[in-house]
């Protein structure tokens, strides 16, 4: 039974006291779409958790919980309270734009709209690091050929379509196939999640309406060098990979870019990163190691020529 909640919005919340504030707010000035805020603290370290008690003040509709360290957990934590119909996943470094909800409701209610009148299973919408956001137009996809072809084009550009964020998850369809993150995955685990969620998705709705500030200005996990993150990755796609055995073709070699965009995402943000001190001779002799691995250089072998005519893929 709906619990007259729209949109249930899901904040992990790890040393966030600088930030954290302002994407409540963000939320808080929604309009349209009724909502809830769920605060998940997991195992900070510093205020976080307080000021996550003080933000829930007076406000029944923003519900604070704990989790134990790693985004994964704490957004599992989030799904297990959640009673909206639908799931947005927010870091608590970034923030909504203005009227993000109001732009939300026009593509849902279209989607209703459409002669066989289903619902779309997941909205997906843009993302900027600029001041303010930007309307664009938005398509719903339904054929099988079009979800198809657009499940492609999310794994051939992760960055932009892969991450949780900037996403509605219809939570209906989430619990039907019992999807939670894996929580023994530390990097790529929101792809993992999409990719899994999409399996399932008959209808999609995409829009290029900016409407998701993505801060450059904080540290990430992605962005920082840190020790072991090329494992991460590479732990994350081959548990991707037994989900790709079952799909068709298409999706293989989709999955092969995907692959080799985080091959990509590795040399840039580990083995050539400026915080890793290892010579430039050590960053070499890494960079072909990783070219041997069978999980990149089978990618490599697979991704069709015409593939890499982008200058997104041309390296």
């Amino acid at each position: 039974m709906s619990s007259g909640i729209d949109v249930s919005v899901i904040i992990p919340a790890y040393n966030a006291v600088d930030f954290l504030e302002r994407a409540v707010q963000s939320v808080r000035d929604q309009e349209i779409l009724s909502w809830e805020l769920i605060l998940v603290e997991n195992g900070s370290d510093d205020q976080t958790f307080q000021i996550c008690k003080t933000l829930s003040e007076g406000d029944a509709r923003i519900r604070v919980f704990q989790s134990n360290k790693g985004v994964s957990r704490a957004r599992n934590r989030g799904l297990n309270e959640a009673k909206g119909n639908w799931i947005c996943f927010l870091d608590a470094d970034d923030y909504l734009y203005p009227d993000a909800f109001r732009t939300l409701n026009e593509m849902i209610s279209y989607g209703k709209l459409q002669e066989d009148s289903e619902a779309c299973e997941i909205v997906l919408f843009g993302h900027n690091s600029e001041k303010s956001g930007a309307p664009g137009a938005f398509e719903v996809y339904s054929a099988e050929s079009q979800c198809l072809e657009f499940r492609c084009r999310m794994l051939e550009n992760p960055t932009r379509y892969m991450p949780v964020w900037g996403k509605l998850f219809s939570r209906s369809k989430i619990e039907k196939y019992h999807l939670r993150f894996d929580e023994e995955l530390e990097l790529a685990e929101d792809a993992d999640f999409t990719f899994r969620f999409m399996r399932y998705c008959n209808r999609i709705c995409v829009s290029e309406a900016q409407l998701y500030h993505y801060s450059e200005d904080t540290v990430s996990a992605v962005r920082s060098w840190r020790l072991g993150k090329d494992l991460k990755y590479i732990r994350s796609m081959k548990h991707m990979e037994q989900y790709i055995r079952e799909e068709c073709r298409e999706i293989r070699t989709a999955f092969s870019c995907f692959v080799a965009m985080h091959l990509l995402l590795i040399l840039v943000h580990d083995t050539f990163a400026a915080g890793n001190p290892a010579s430039d001779k050590e960053k070499r002799k890494k960079m072909k190691e990783l070219l041997e691995r069978e999980l990149f250089s089978d990618a490599i072998r697979d991704i069709p020529l015409r593939k890499c005519r982008s200058v997104r893929m041309l390296p």
